[in-house]
């Protein structure tokens, strides 16, 4: 009996020492923590047709730079200005395709492919840039958005990279709408540009870009329309002094994305691309109003007479058989640019 209690009390020791120390292995066994997997590194690709060195080309370089840093280098976007990928519907047709995921260009390109997007091309559709603004955030954009999204599978995320507008060059002053009766206006061999000066009173004559500085000092035009940068550069105030803020045209830059891409992110990322392509309209804009200001100076130093904005309301007025003529013709749906006009 004496036996039996003594290996009892053996074993029960035996037991409670090897309890203690698998307690105490369990104490400094290390715990294994449970690594984050790195995330993918997305590439994407942006066309435009911006030189290198302006303002354009800047801001797509900006928002790669912003995208990188937001992401902590996981969203690489690789740029192909200068019309590298070929023009915009080409371009458009490979974002289309996910050949390309993104495009930034002019919002006036998808005209081709709904047409209520040819409005852009009327001149003076747009009182100003706030009512461009305003236009912008329309029902009816929101459907012209959603119309490219479904024939083209292209979303567009960001529309507010506002473009300076096209102005005048004349080698007379205008003051009001009754000086433009009788020029002769070179303009881009496009019906709406035809038609909306036309309308306006003036001879429009086609004469190719590159040569439009020789019409201009040989009398064969009497004006021009053109961006002031772009005006600028072709030297048209040497042989046109008189400039004029018409404001005829304006458009803006949109960034637009290939769908499938897009929609196989992730929501964080998705809301990184949409908040660096709206703060890349805001860089856009500020570039642009830097550069303007900086043609303005060159101009007026190198001689030309910046003049007065003229009221476009008698402008407007002429033009609104050519709106209602576009319209019948099918350019673009019926009522919408009534509807534009109503906008306050």
């Amino acid at each position: 009996m004496k036996k039996l209690i003594i290996v009892l009390m053996m074993l029960s020791l035996v037991l409670s020492v090897f309890a203690g120390s698998q307690k105490e292995e369990a104490k400094q066994a290390p715990v294994e923590v449970e690594k984050e997997a790195p995330k993918e590194k997305i590439k994407l690709s942006c066309g435009s047709v911006d030189a290198i060195g302006t303002p354009g080309e800047d801001t797509v370089n900006y928002m790669a730079d912003l995208l990188k840093e937001k992401s902590n280098g996981n969203i690489l976007l690789k740029s192909f200005p200068a019309n590298q990928l070929g023009k915009p519907p080409d371009m458009i047709e490979q974002c289309s395709i996910g050949a390309l995921d993104i495009v930034w260009a002019d919002i006036s390109n998808y005209g081709p492919i709904i047409k209520d997007y040819n409005i852009f091309g009327m001149g003076y559709t747009f009182r100003d840039q706030e009512h461009l603004r305003k236009f912008l955030e329309s029902p009816d954009y929101e459907r012209m958005k959603d119309e490219l999204r479904k024939t083209k599978g292209i979303i567009t995320l960001a529309s507010g990279a506002h473009r300076v507008p096209r102005d005048v060059f004349s080698k007379k002053p205008i003051r009001s709408a009754e000086d433009f009766v009788g020029m002769k206006f070179r303009v881009p061999g496009l019906e709406m540009y035809l038609k909306t000066f036309e309308g306006i009173g003036t001879n429009p004559v086609r004469i190719a870009y590159a040569e439009a500085y020789m019409a201009l000092s040989q009398g064969l035009a009497d004006g021009i329309e053109n961006p002031l940068p772009a005006g600028y550069g072709m030297k048209f105030h040497q042989v046109a002094k008189y400039i004029i803020p018409t404001g005829h045209i304006r458009t803006v830059t949109t960034f637009v994305i290939n769908e499938k891409k897009f929609n196989g992110l992730s929501p964080e990322y998705q809301q990184i691309i949409r908040d660096v392509a709206r703060a890349g309209d805001e860089y856009f804009v500020n570039l642009m109003k830097v550069e303007k200001g900086k043609v303005i100076e060159k101009l007026k130093a190198e001689g030309a007479v910046i003049l007065p904005a003229i009221d476009v309301t008698p402008l407007q007025k002429k033009l609104i058989p050519v709106a209602r003529e576009m319209e019948e013709k099918g350019v673009w749906s019926k009522g919408l640019w009534e509807r534009i006009q109503t906008i306050e």
